[in-house]
């Protein structure tokens, strides 16, 4: 697995320039890298350009859709890296400590959401414990598997509007219980 992630780093380092002006959401040189008909072959590094077809392929797609996997796989090999140097190992102090399996019932991406929230403010174990291993922890408390957790991170940073749509609505139906609790 990690000589799988030195050849994804290698990938990377090798793209720096692009890979950062395509995450940083600039557009300034889209039209050197995203039009079809006149690449700028100064630009174009890959061979692999000149084997497709240009009608419908620019550039630069190849390589997006390359990032875009990469990313991805990346993740799931350091889940995969953390899940084998770290397994769970709770402390049984309670006797009955976990006998009965409760199950996380809302989306997963909630679940995600309220982790990464739990984690950024240090509320489990001092702030001591990483992202990967509070994951993990979590799935076995909620019998979930949240899969590519990193890459819904991603997506919550990209929401339009509120980028903490579960905290928010968590928010909510606390002051809705008290409320409730006020009223009788």
């Amino acid at each position: 697995l990690e000589n799988i992630l030195g050849r994804i780093k290698y990938f990377f380092d090798m793209n720096f320039d692009f890979y950062h002006y395509y995450r940083s959401g600039s557009t300034h040189l889209d039209k050197y890298y995203f039009l079809r008909g006149k690449p700028d072959i100064q630009l174009i590094l890959d061979s692999f350009y000149f084997e497709k077809d240009t009608q419908f392929s620019t550039s630069h797609d190849f390589k997006v859709s390359n990032i875009l996997a990469y990313e991805m796989l990346t993740v799931y090999l350091n889940n995969r890296l953390s899940k084998l140097e770290h397994p769970l190992q709770a402390v049984d102090k309670n006797p009955n400590y976990l006998k009965v399996r409760h199950t996380w019932t809302g989306k997963k991406v909630e679940l995600i959401e309220l982790v990464y929230a739990l984690e950024k403010g240090g509320y489990i174990d001092n702030g001591q414990i990483n992202i990967k291993d509070l994951i993990t922890y979590i799935e076995n408390i909620f019998n979930v598997d949240l899969g590519d957790f990193y890459h819904a991170y991603l997506k919550m940073r990209e929401r339009k509007g509120s980028r903490t749509i579960f905290i928010d609505k968590l928010r909510k139906d606390l002051d809705e219980r008290m409320d409730e609790s006020d009223v009788r």
